[in-house]
This record gives structure tokens, C-alpha cells and sequence, in this order.
């Protein structure tokens, strides 16, 4: 399954707000930001090549009360 028809089946299911979803993608096409429903959808939406500096600020953002 890829990322896309994984995001697919994560929007049938009931537990939306209970998911953290960071989509990474090689894709420049800014239609692909749409596409993944960000931010109704997906938690993020980040383009590779992603920095450790990046994923520190997702982890903080998304999981803050798990780092104290």
C-alpha cells in the first residue's frame, strides 16, 4: 500500500481525530498538498528530502507531551 491509497482507507475509518498522519512525498506538484487533504486529513504534509531540524518540530509539535 502507498501513501495515497493508505490515505484513502485512513479516511473511511471513524478514528480521524485519534491518528497523527505526517505525509512526506518526493512530489513538487503543489496540487499534492490538496490532494492530501492537509490539514483535514493528514497532521502534515512534508517534502523530502526532510531535515532532522524538520522532523524535531513535527515530533515537538505532535508529540510534546510524550518528550516530558
Amino acid at each position: 500500500m502507498n501513501g495515497w491509497e493508505f490515505l484513502e482507507t485512513y479516511k473511511n475509518l471513524e478514528i480521524l481525530n485519534k491518528i497523527i498522519v505526517v505525509m512526506l512525498t518526493t512530489s513538487l506538484f503543489p496540487d499534492d498538498k490538496l490532494k492530501a487533504g492537509e490539514p483535514e486529513n493528514t497532521s502534515a504534509f512534508e517534502i523530502k528530502p526532510i531535515s532532522i531540524q524538520k522532523v524535531n518540530a513535527i515530533v515537538e509539535k505532535f508529540f510534546i507531551h510524550a518528550l516530558h
